[in-house]
């Protein structure tokens, strides 16, 4: 596994809508970030583990208890990250998605 680079931002996308995640991502590496994403809370702690973050965006609306186990975990195990989370949802005012 390569080091992290130090002189970028290391963002982790955490969305189980596969596009969602690809669209942020996009962005964000767009704009000089490094990016890694993941479909699920199992494999954004797999990923905390092995990487450094700056800064984790996770869907508010993932099916199951996802962000709300994931700040949790966070908080036990890495209190240190808990301010690095944002979380953010894709469905605009209104509820339904035009598709």
């Amino acid at each position: 596994m390569p080091p992290d680079d130090p002189r970028k931002t290391r963002v982790l996308v955490i969305d189980n809508q596969a596009w969602g995640a690809e669209a942020l991502a996009r962005m964000l590496i767009d704009d000089g970030h490094d990016v890694d994403i993941a479909e699920s809370e199992v494999i954004a702690l797999e990923k905390l583990a092995q990487h450094r973050y700056d800064l984790i965006v996770c869907d508010a609306r993932m099916q199951g208890p996802a962000s709300a186990g994931l700040s949790a975990e966070l908080a036990r195990s890495r209190p240190d990250l808990v301010s690095r989370i944002v979380f953010m949802n894709g469905t605009p005012p209104g509820g339904s998605v035009i598709g």
